[in-house]
């Protein structure tokens, strides 16, 4: 759990997914201890998500659900994702 925690804290989408919600939040000249508590907050709440989803999916019947309905998840959501694409495509 520790290695999957550490692999998704480093992977740069999640760089740049906050560091682009940052960016547009927080003020320049932001005092210290606003950093400090918003890194806390950052891995408080990945932690909490990511080890949710560990005990969720490790319930044999909800993994054993999520595998019966993992195609469909997928494609609708790979559907999902290329409207959204197009559509950002289509708006420029």
């Amino acid at each position: 759990m520790r290695r999957a925690y550490v692999v998704s804290m480093t992977n740069p989408k999640s760089v740049a997914f906050f560091g682009s919600i940052f960016a547009l939040v927080i003020p320049a000249h932001a005092p210290v201890g606003l950093y400090c508590v918003i890194a806390l907050t950052c891995f408080l709440l990945s932690a909490l998500w990511y080890c949710g989803l560990a005990f969720f999916f490790s319930n044999p019947r909800v993994s054993a659900s999520f595998l019966r309905f993992k195609a469909g998840i997928e494609r609708v959501m790979g559907a999902a994702l290329i409207l959204i694409g197009g559509r950002l495509l289509w708006a420029r």
